[in-house]
């Protein structure tokens, strides 16, 4: 059917627009979320800066630097080492730890390790120390080139490789290595028994914490001693070797002190040489061979002690010594009238005998 005539109306289409998209620009897509995992304990951490300590290894470049395990354990792997292996022997933990990880440690980094706050422990305070100048890219390698070229004995063994020239084996000893321990230079070793042995021979050593404090005294000084030769600094060493003295009351304050005691106390002198060193008793036929001692003890002590009426020993000696040189007074008695009258004569009473006695006299 057409359209009508005549019309003039006309249908118009609604057309919907659709707003026409941007293109999203290209975006990469977030990376994922990298996780540290410590080898040891399996424990994941999303840095490796303070859970994870730095190496100088080789070994550890492909990981900024940082070692695979987690600060936590190897804080419990020194304890472990020192308590089970070591039997508290802490340095011996820290030297394996740092043959594990490639640490470098030499005897001045454990010894100011010593002295840091007791919250560290000690096996970060020498890793950290490690890192600074002058031991900054140093390994465990260069802790066995140092032990090579200063020849350091671990054991009896080491000492064939020294020359037999120098007779180092007759002045060192399986009793010497197991005194000072393992991993010093031969020359250290004699250096250290002949510092023993001029402490013990000027101060006194018989109980163990007495040889102990000489021991570390020693080992103090052969520290100073090469920090004085590499140009290192002292000042710490000569204050921890100050403390020694001071606790083994070996100070020169301390010692003039003592000897002004002595000198202002004869007596207190006089009763230490008697504790310390008594005069031996002679033997027997030394002892008394002019009788002096008699004489003194007789004539001297026995006769102050009668004048003083003290009756002991002296006394007695006195006495029945001086009874050899008494004279008794005679003790007459009736008996003995007819031998003094068969002597001297029967006396006369008459008057007679008296007259003629008188001009006898005359």
């Amino acid at each position: 059917m057409g359209r009508p005539k005549g019309s003039t109306t006309t249908t118009k289409r609604t057309v919907k627009r659709v707003p026409r998209k941007k293109p999203e620009p290209d975006v990469a897509p977030p990376p994922p979320i990298r996780l540290y995992y410590c080898t040891a304990c399996g424990e994941a951490y999303a840095v490796l800066k303070g859970k994870f300590r730095k190496s100088n290894s080789r070994f550890y470049q492909g990981n900024e630097g940082y070692i695979n395990v987690c600060n936590k354990c190897i804080d419990h792997f020194e304890k472990e080492y020192t308590d089970n292996f070591y039997y508290g022997d802490n340095d011996k933990a820290i030297k394996r730890l740092c043959m594990a990880f490639d640490w470098y440690f030499n005897d001045s980094l454990l010894l100011s390790s010593k002295r840091d706050n007791a919250d560290t422990s000690r096996v970060s305070s020498v890793i950290s120390k490690s890192q600074l100048t002058p031991y900054n890219g140093r390994t465990y390698d260069d802790v066995l080139k140092e032990n090579t070229s200063e020849g350091k004995i671990e054991s009896i063994a080491d000492l064939e490789r020294i020359d037999p020239a120098e007779k180092i084996i007759d002045k060192i000893n399986e009793k010497t290595l197991a005194f000072w321990g393992t991993g010093f230079a031969s020359n250290d070793y004699i250096f250290l028994n002949n510092k023993y042995d001029d402490w013990t021979s000027r101060h006194e050593c018989k109980t163990k914490a007495q040889e102990s404090i000489f021991q570390k005294i020693c080992l103090m000084e052969l520290q100073i001693t090469k920090a004085v030769q590499s140009d290192g600094k002292v000042d710490g060493l000569v204050r921890s070797f100050n403390d020694l003295l001071g606790s083994a009351n070996l100070r020169p304050v301390q010692n003039k002190d003592n000897a002004l005691a002595d000198q202002n106390a004869f007596g207190t002198l006089i009763q230490k040489w008697e504790n310390e060193r008594p005069i031996p008793d002679p033997d027997p036929e030394w002892q008394d061979v002019d009788g002096i001692g008699k004489y003194i003890s007789i004539w001297f002590l026995g006769h102050l002690c009668k004048m003083l009426n003290i009756n002991n020993s002296y006394g007695e000696l006195y006495e029945n010594e001086v009874k050899k040189y008494t004279v008794a007074k005679p003790q007459y008695d009736e008996d003995m009238d007819g031998s003094f009258d068969d002597v001297f004569g029967k006396p006369s009473n008459s008057t007679e005998d008296r007259e003629k006695e008188a001009i006898l006299v005359d």
